[in-house]
C-alpha cells in the first residue's frame, strides 16, 4: 500500500503520468486494510481482500479515484459511513471511442466483486457494475456521468440508501456489452438488477435495460427520465414511484408492474410495454398507452390517458376485476371483465370497441361523456350522462349474470342497437339506426325514445316492449311481439304490428296495448298483418290511417284517424266486454265484428263518429253469456255510425240473416236485426232484437221493407239508447 503524503501538485502529475496503468497486486492481504493515501493500492483489488476508504481523521479529505480501480474476484471496496468516494475524470473530458471508456477514473466491479458503499460515492466518470458483481448502497451515490450495471450484475439500494442520478447525465444508446451504438451523452443505466430498498431520485436519464426491483421510493424528478428500451426489461414498483411534473417514464418495451402506488404528475408513455396494475395507479397528467394495461387494481385518471398507435394490440386498458374512476380524458379500447368497474365522470372514449364480461359494470355518470363505436354488454352498462355510438351496441345474453343496460341519461345511437337480455330506458334515447329487441327480451321505455326518421325500432316475436313514458316514432316501428303502451306514443312514421309464430307447438301472439290514459299520437299509419296478432285500444291512438288487415282489435278507448280499416281476415271486438269502442273518421268494415252480451244493459257496441261502409266480406257475431236471462224485445244496439254505405265490394245485403251469426240465446227466443237510418239528423244504427217465441208472440224480425216505418220508432229508441250507453264500461 502506497501511503506517503505529497503536495496534491505532485500526486495530479503522477496520476497524470500513469493513468491507464492498472497496479497489479504483489501480495494478498490477510485482513481489511484502512486507506490514508491518495491511490488505491493494490490494484486490481485481489481476492480475499478489502479496501476500506474512511471518513476518520486519518483521512480528513475525501478520496479521490482519477485512475482505474479493479474489484475482482472476492475482493471488495468498501467506502464507510463517514467517507467520501469521488470517482473523477483527471481532465473533465467526456470523450470515449467505440465504447471502451475513459483511462481515467474508472472503478470497475467485476464477477464476485463487492463495491460496499455507507458514506457518499460521487461518480463523475465511469463506474461499471459487471456480470456477478454486487454494488450494495447504505449511504448516497450520487452519479453525474456514466454508470452501468451491466447484464447478470447486481446493484441493491439498501434501506436508507439513496442514489441521485444528476443533471448532466443523459440518454446514451449501448448495448449490453457497453459498446456504443450512437455518440452522445453518457448514461446512467441498469441492465442487470437494481433492488432499490431506499431512495432513488431521477434528475437527468435512467437507462432501465435490465431488473428494476422498487421496495422503496423511486422519484423521477423534474426533467428527470426514466427508459426502457429492451424487451425484457421489468420494472416492478412495489413501494413507491413517483413522477414529478416536468418527469418522465418511458417504456418502449418490457414490463411495467406496479403493485403498491405509482402517482404520475409528469409524463408516462407505454410503446410496446405491458403494464400491468395491482396497487394504486394515479394518473393526474399525461398518459399515453399504445400498448395495454391491465389493471386489476385501482386505476384513478385525473389527467390524460390516450392512445395514439394503430396497431391491433395497441392502446387497451383490461380491467380484470379492478376498479377505474376516470375523472379527466381516456380514450382507449376498454374491456371490463369479470367483476370490474368502470366509473366515468367526465370523457371516456373507447374508440373502436368496448366489451364488458358477466359481472362487470360501467357506470358513465352524469356530467359524463361516453363514445364508442362497438360495444358488446355480458354485464350491466348504465348511463346517467351523455353516451353516443357510432357503431354496433348488442346488449347480449348471459348464462351466468343478467345482463342490464340502463339508460337514465342521454343516449344516442348511430349504429345497431340489439337487445338480448335487459334495456330500460329513463332517460332519453335516440335510434338512428336499427334497435331490435330480441326474443325472450324486454325492452322498457320509461323516459323518452325516439325512433327518427332514419331509424327502425323492431320487437321481435317472443319480444316484450313496454312503453310507460314517451315513443316517438319517426319512421319504421315493427311489433312481432308483445307491446305494451301505458304512456303517449307519437307515430309519424308507420307502426307495423305483425307476426307469425308456431314454434315447437306453442303459439306466441303478437299484442299492441294502449292503456286507459295512454295515447298513441301521430300523422303516419298503424298497420297489423299478423293474423294472430292483437292491439288492444283503452286509451287513445290517433293516426292518418289504422289498418288492421288481419288478428283482433279490441278494447273501450277511442282510435282516431281518416282512414281506418278492418281487413278481411280481422276482427273487431268492442270493449273489455262488456264495452264501447269509439272510432273517430270513415271506418271499412271488410271483416268480422264481434258483440258479447251480459245482459240487457251490459253489452259491446262499435260506435263509429263518421261513415261506415259495409261489405259483402262483412260478418257480426254475437256471443251470449251463459248468466244472460233473455227477455221479449230486448234490443242490443251493436253498430252505431253517422252515416251507413253498403256499397262496399259486391254490396252488403242487411237482411240477409247468413251474414250474422248468434250463439248462446236460449231456446224458444229468436233473433233479429233492424237498421234505422238517421238520415244524417241523427246516428244510423244497427241493432239485434230479440223475440220470445214461447207464449205464442209473433216474430219481430225486420225486413227491408219496414225501414220506413221504424224510423219513428228510432227517434224514441235514440233517446233510449243514449240513455243505455252512458252507462256502459
Amino acid at each position: 500500500m502506497y501511503n506517503s503524503k505529497r503536495r496534491h501538485s505532485s500526486r495530479y502529475d503522477i496520476i497524470h503520468n500513469y493513468l491507464s496503468i492498472i497496479f497489479l497486486a504483489t501480495f494478498v492481504f490477510s485482513a481489511p486494510l484502512l486507506v490514508h493515501a491518495e491511490q488505491i493500492s493494490p490494484a486490481p483489488n485481489p481476492l480475499g481482500s478489502t479496501i476500506t476508504v474512511t471518513g476518520s481523521n486519518e483521512n480528513a479529505v475525501a478520496f479521490d479515484n482519477l485512475g482505474n480501480i479493479i474489484i475482482v474476484e472476492a475482493g471488495s471496496l468498501q467506502n464507510t459511513l463517514t467517507g467520501v468516494l469521488n470517482n473523477n475524470l483527471s481532465d473533465n473530458s467526456a470523450v470515449y471511442y467505440s465504447g471502451n471508456a475513459f483511462n481515467a477514473g474508472q472503478l470497475d466491479v467485476n464477477i464476485g466483486g463487492t463495491l460496499h458503499n455507507q458514506g457518499t460515492l460521487n461518480n463523475n466518470s465511469v463506474l461499471n457494475n459487471y456480470d456477478g458483481g454486487v454494488l450494495n448502497n447504505d449511504g448516497t451515490i450520487n452519479t453525474s456521468f456514466r454508470l452501468t450495471n451491466h447484464t447478470g450484475g447486481v446493484l441493491n439500494n439498501n434501506l436508507g440508501g439513496v442514489i441521485n442520478v444528476n443533471p448532466g447525465v443523459s440518454l446514451n444508446v449501448i448495448d449490453s456489452n457497453g459498446s456504443a451504438i450512437s455518440i452522445g451523452r453518457p448514461q446512467t443505466s441498469n441492465w442487470g438488477t437494481l433492488n432499490n430498498y431506499g431512495t432513488v431520485n431521477v434528475h437527468d436519464s435512467f437507462y432501465q435495460m435490465g431488473n428494476f426491483n422498487n421496495d422503496g421510493t423511486l422519484t423521477i424528478k423534474d426533467n428527470g427520465t426514466v427508459s426502457s428500451e429492451c424487451c425484457n426489461s421489468i420494472l416492478n414498483n412495489d413501494n413507491k414511484l413517483d413522477i414529478n411534473a416536468g418527469g418522465s417514464l418511458y417504456m418502449s418495451h418490457g414490463t411495467l408492474n406496479n403493485n403498491a402506488t405509482l402517482t404520475n404528475n409528469g409524463n408516462m408513455q407505454n410503446v410496446y410495454a405491458d403494464q400491468y396494475n395491482s396497487g394504486t395507479l394515479n394518473n393526474n397528467s399525461v398518459m399515453v398507452n399504445n400498448a395495454r394495461i391491465f389493471n386489476s387494481g385501482t386505476l384513478n385518471n385525473e389527467g390524460s390517458l390516450t392512445s395514439s398507435a394503430a396497431r391491433d394490440t395497441a392502446g387497451r386498458l383490461y380491467n380484470n376485476g379492478g376498479t377505474i374512476t376516470n375523472n379527466g380524458s381516456i380514450t382507449q379500447e376498454l374491456y371490463v371483465d369479470n367483476d370490474g368497474k368502470v366509473t366515468n365522470n367526465s370523457m371516456l372514449n373507447t374508440l373502436d370497441s368496448m366489451q364488458l364480461s358477466d359481472g362487470g359494470t360501467l357506470t358513465n355518470n352524469s356530467g359524463g361523456t361516453l363514445i364508442s363505436n362497438t360495444i358488446l354488454n355480458y354485464g350491466t352498462l348504465i348511463n346517467e350522462g351523455t353516451m353516443t355510438t357510432s357503431g354496433p351496441l348488442h346488449n347480449g345474453a348471459s348464462s351466468s349474470a343478467v345482463v342490464t343496460m340502463m339508460n337514465n341519461g342521454a343516449f344516442t345511437s348511430n349504429g345497431s342497437l340489439t337487445n338480448d337480455d335487459t334495456i330500460t330506458n329513463t332517460g332519453s334515447l335516440f335510434n338512428n339506426d336499427t334497435l331490435t329487441n330480441q326474443a325472450g327480451s324486454t325492452l322498457t321505455n320509461s323516459g323518452t325514445l325516439t325512433n327518427s326518421s332514419s331509424g327502425t325500432l323492431t320487437n321481435n316475436r317472443g319480444g316484450k316492449l313496454n312503453n310507460n313514458g314517451t315513443l316517438i316514432n319517426e319512421n319504421l316501428l315493427e311489433n312481432q311481439g308483445t307491446f305494451t303502451n301505458s304512456g303517449t306514443l307519437t307515430n309519424n312514421g308507420t307502426l307495423s304490428n305483425s307476426n307469425f309464430v308456431n314454434r315447437r307447438g306453442k303459439l306466441f301472439s303478437s299484442e299492441f296495448i294502449v292503456n286507459t290514459g295512454s295515447n298513441v299520437n301521430g300523422t303516419g299509419a298503424y298497420v297489423q298483418t299478423g293474423e294472430l296478432a292483437v292491439t288492444t285500444i283503452d286509451g287513445t291512438i290517433s293516426q292518418s290511417i289504422v289498418n288492421i288487415s288481419a288478428g283482433s282489435i279490441n278494447g273501450i278507448g277511442s282510435i282516431i284517424a281518416d282512414s281506418i280499416t278492418i281487413g278481411e281476415l280481422a276482427t273487431v271486438n268492442p270493449g273489455n266486454s262488456p264495452g264501447t269502442l269509439i272510432m273517430l273518421g270513415d271506418v271499412y268494415m271488410m271483416g268480422t265484428q264481434v258483440t258479447e252480451i251480459q245482459d240487457s244493459l251490459s253489452f259491446d257496441m262499435l260506435e263509429v263518429q263518421g261513415e261506415v261502409t259495409l261489405f259483402d266480406t262483412s260478418h257480426f257475431d254475437f256471443l251470449f253469456d251463459d248468466s244472460y236471462l233473455a227477455q221479449n224485445n230486448d234490443l242490443f244496439t251493436f253498430l252505431t255510425a253517422d252515416a251507413f254505405n253498403f256499397d262496399g265490394g259486391l254490396g252488403f245485403d242487411w237482411t240477409d240473416m247468413s251474414n250474422y251469426t248468434v250463439d248462446g240465446l236460449a231456446s224458444g227466443f229468436e233473433w233479429s236485426v233492424a237498421y234505422v237510418d238517421g238520415f244524417n239528423m241523427q246516428s244510423s244504427y244497427l241493432s239485434l232484437l230479440i223475440t220470445d217465441t214461447r207464449s205464442g208472440l209473433p216474430s219481430n224480425a225486420v225486413s227491408a221493407s219496414g225501414t220506413t216505418a221504424l224510423f219513428a220508432l228510432s227517434l224514441t229508441l235514440m233517446g233510449w239508447l243514449n240513455r243505455r250507453q252512458s252507462r256502459q264500461c
